[in-house]
């Protein structure tokens, strides 16, 4: 696990020890198959908390992505899922579901506000076990309300459930900053750049100077300024997010992008291959990243064999998302052309 990962799961030890005080009594009649108990009924509150934000995303119209269970990785694969292992999240779970459409701010906040606040609302639910007959209820019943309120809890620096409820119910500029910057993340699913709602790009530059989404917001510059044909800009926004990163995933993410650009905007292999020797973490779950920067890689060293045959693997790994996203790096690798300036190099410290 992460540094970030461990402080999460500590606070939320802390906050069940604190929770479990009531239960003192409990204790007395507790087993040592209880413990074993505890630890099913902890993979079970995962599945049932992310299968509640599911289950609100699809009947508010979102698009159903990635749902991860512990090691467990549902990815959508056509009108289908595929089932995959992954350590991002090991021991907790994430789902990803996204709007088709902009509506406007008021209603992404009342349809995130449920979508969100569905996943605890279910293990809440779940507490009603407590007064079914047996000890190995009761267990799960407490579970999975303490999965819930760690759930519900605004740890700072990070992206909990309780904190994006507190963005999505005040209305403060920072908060509307970071909700755009949100919105316009989760947006990048459904419609290319240059379909972007002017309003959430012109957020970006705003957003940059807000630590908790920096990161999420040069990226996103990032991709616009490709998109644009803006290179130079391209670079500089992406050294943003490289500043930013501050998580293990978010490090290992944007080492993607930044073999993806050095390899195939600046031309320099040698530059391109550090930065996706970086990129290890995220190499299995962004494959066309990994294996586009390869293809780059291997193009700026003039294998065009091996660059045509990764480049047609990485094919197989785009998602709708990527291919949006990407479109310009991929154009380019496809049919590479020199700048007569190449962009600025990314720093290596």
């Amino acid at each position: 696990m992460t540094r970030d990962q461990w402080k999460l799961s500590i606070a939320g030890a802390l906050l069940g020890g604190v929770l479990a005080l009531p239960l003192i009594p409990l204790a007395a009649r507790l087993e040592a198959r209880h413990l074993g108990i505890a630890l099913i009924a902890w993979i079970v509150s995962i599945a049932i908390h992310e299968g509640g934000h599911a289950v609100a995303a699809t009947r508010l119209g979102y698009r159903l992505l990635v749902f991860y269970v512990g090691p467990l990785r549902f990815a959508r694969a056509g009108r289908g899922f595929r089932l995959r292992f992954s350590i991002l999240y090991a021991f907790r779970g994430a789902t990803i579901a996204v709007p088709a459409t902009w509506e406007g701010e008021t209603t992404f906040r009342r349809k995130m506000l449920r979508y969100i606040a569905a996943g605890s609302m279910v293990n809440f639910a779940a507490t009603l076990l407590a007064f079914a007959p047996g000890t190995s209820w009761k267990v799960f019943a407490f579970v999975s309300f303490v999965f819930g309120a760690v759930s519900w809890t605004p740890f700072r620096g990070q992206s909990t459930d309780g904190t994006q409820l507190l963005r999505l119910v005040r209305h403060s500029e920072a908060d509307a900053r970071r909700l755009y910057v949100s919105a316009l993340a989760m947006l990048t699913y459904s419609i290319p750049p240059a379909e972007w709602p002017p309003e959430l790009v012109a957020n970006l530059d705003a957003a940059a100077a807000d630590k908790d989404v920096a990161f999420i917001a040069g990226n996103l510059a990032y991709h616009k300024a490709l998109h644009d044909g803006d290179a130079a800009t391209a670079g500089s926004m992406l050294q943003r997010s490289i500043d930013a990163a501050n998580t293990a995933p978010h490090r290992a993410l944007v080492a993607i992008d930044g073999a993806l650009f050095e390899a195939a905007w600046r031309g320099d292999a040698a530059a391109g291959r550090q930065w996706l020797a970086r990129g290890k973490l995220m190499a299995r779950e962004d494959r066309h990243g990994a294996l586009l920067a390869e293809a780059a890689i291997r193009r700026a060293e003039n294998d065009a064999a091996g660059a045509a045959s990764l480049f047609e693997q990485a094919q197989t790994f785009a998602g709708r998302n990527t291919l949006m996203l990407r479109r310009a790096t991929i154009e380019r690798i496809s049919r590479p052309t020199q700048p007569a300036e190449a962009p600025a190099q990314l720093p290596h410290g």
